[in-house]
């Protein structure tokens, strides 16, 4: 084999190489223009998770929507609960991989008092949200989604600080306020760090009061 040929193949295999690496760095956001932080981590997760919690200044947020399924869908019903809304659409690669660590999230923490919420963004005008309603229906039902989903207006999105990437995930504490937004998809390991956080910042669950007690030991 001469030299001129040679060197094609080995191109082709650096490109083999490099291809799902590129991939790979591609799925971290839909039009994300903010790079990405990087370099040695010096914190463990918890400690870094804590003090994202720390930085972060709370906003509110708040939707009253009808889901895909033409149920009712607010905040105020899942009110003393921690929410993930996850801000997403069934176009974008990087929102897709994050829909199975919600599900599993939901399964794990939903008795604790997690709820997960995706909305969706299919980039489409509030005049068109009958078929984006049925594009996200399709994709529930096919992926197996277990948590409620709606179609996001304008009015809504308005209420996000600097939106406009995806996915978008705001992680909502018992007291309703917006304590972390996140750009892009993330791990398992990150995504349970910030739920066992605001988790751990409930309430302890009300106990029975003595009449009450001494009412379920009296027996007929």
């Amino acid at each position: 084999m001469t030299g001129e040929h040679i060197v094609p193949i080995r191109m082709r295999s650096l490109f083999r190489r490099l291809i799902p690496i590129c991939l790979a760095l591609s799925l971290s956001a839909c039009d994300d223009p903010s790079p990405r932080r990087g370099g040695a981590r010096s914190l463990s997760l918890t400690e870094e998770v804590s003090r994202l919690l720390e930085e972060n200044r709370p906003f509110d947020f708040d939707f009253d929507l009808k889901d895909v399924n033409g149920q009712k869908l607010a905040k105020a019903d899942f009110a003393g609960k921690v929410l993930i809304v996850d801000i997403w659409g069934t176009w974008c690669p990087p929102c897709r991989t994050e829909i199975p660590h919600f599900q599993a999230l939901q399964r794990q923490y939903g008795e604790r008092g997690l709820q997960v919420v995706g909305l969706n963004d299919e980039r489409t005008d509030d005049d068109d949200r009958a078929s984006a309603a049925r594009l996200v229906r399709s994709f529930c039902r096919a992926e197996g989604v277990d948590y409620p989903c709606a179609v996001i207006t304008e009015r809504i999105k308005e209420q996000v600080p600097e939106y406009g990437s995806f996915p978008t995930t705001l992680f909502i504490d018992h007291t309703g306020k917006v304590r972390l937004k996140l750009i892009g998809a993330y791990g398992m390991p990150v995504l349970q760090a910030v739920v066992e956080a605001l988790l751990k910042e409930m309430p302890p669950a009300t106990e029975a009061s003595p009449v009450a007690e001494e009412k379920s030991d009296e027996q007929p």
